[in-house]
């Protein structure tokens, strides 16, 4: 009898975990892509059954753990056809079809999912990201930063919104973006290597210098920033810079042997060209 009874509970635990994974995060299971003529939303007028509804989700999650998605779908449309204001259940269906790529119908239901529940940062993550993929980056923009501005914004959101603004030619907007978060978290070597970038391509090499010695004093073995920083030095018009870390580039890394030649007769190479462009080559 106890030994039925811990049987009986680890299986319902079991039921339960997968289901909360299901509808709570990416599922990992083998996918059956669900057929597009599931979609269609009808408005039913019959009185609404909260229970088999709140059953029919259950058993949807368990389809989605299983990657039998087809099934999922037909019970989310079953959902939002006795109730067309259910927001879980729209919110599953555009992350069904947005993983599946089909991202007009998915843009459709997570659209009511967040007019229907506004408040809900996930809901609002997933409309975003789908507006980016469909290239409306300034919408995107506008999602992201509502939820900056509501104080739910993780790292990857202020990253998410800098993205956006920069695709929408707003770099400035971008720039700010990751001074933010640099401000939230200090000079962390990621938010800086992605202020130094914007910097760079916005064309304003002196503060793209600034944060790029930054960069070299968090990690002064990565000689990728001295390459950074070399060519940063002479779109700046400052080739004397640019020549010298080009140089301190190209000395040999002990255990690539055959790298190293090739590599210091290319770098010795560039530096001599800048070299001879400078009046002050002698001084060098």
């Amino acid at each position: 009898m106890i030994k039925t009874l811990k049987l009986f509970i680890f299986t319902a635990i079991g039921v339960a975990l997968l289901v909360v994974t299901a509808c709570s995060g990416s599922t990992s299971a083998q996918k059956q892509t669900p057929t597009k003529s599931t979609v269609s939303v009808a408005k039913s007028k019959r009185p609404l059954d909260s229970i088999s509804i709140e059953r029919d989700y259950i058993d949807a999650c368990k389809h989605i753990a299983l990657g039998e998605y087809n099934k999922a779908v037909d019970l989310l449309n079953k959902i939002v056809q006795a109730d067309p204001n259910n927001a879980p259940s729209m919110y599953q269906l555009g992350k069904i079809f947005y993983e599946f790529g089909q991202v007009a119908d998915a843009q459709e239901y997570i659209k009511n999912a967040v007019r229907l529940d506004p408040v809900n940062v996930e809901y609002q993550l997933l409309y975003a990201d789908i507006l980016g993929y469909s290239a409306n980056y300034i919408k995107a923009a506008e999602v992201y930063s509502g939820i900056v501005k509501a104080g739910k914004a993780t790292d990857e959101t202020y990253y998410r919104l800098a993205y956006s603004y920069e695709k929408s030619g707003k770099l400035e907007d971008a720039i700010k973006t990751i001074n933010d978060l640099r401000t939230l978290n200090g000079n962390d070597e990621g938010v800086v290597f992605e202020l130094q970038r914007l910097y760079a391509l916005k064309g304003d090499y002196d503060d793209a210098i600034k944060w790029m010695q930054t960069l070299m004093e968090m990690d002064p073995e990565n000689m990728m920033y001295l390459r950074y920083l070399s060519e940063y030095y002479e779109k700046n018009n400052q080739p004397e810079l640019a020549a010298k870390h080009l140089i301190f580039y190209s000395q040999p890394i002990p255990i690539i042997p055959i790298y190293n030649l090739k590599k210091q007769v290319y770098f010795k190479k560039q530096a001599t060209i800048l070299l001879t462009m400078m009046p002050c080559a002698q001084h060098f």
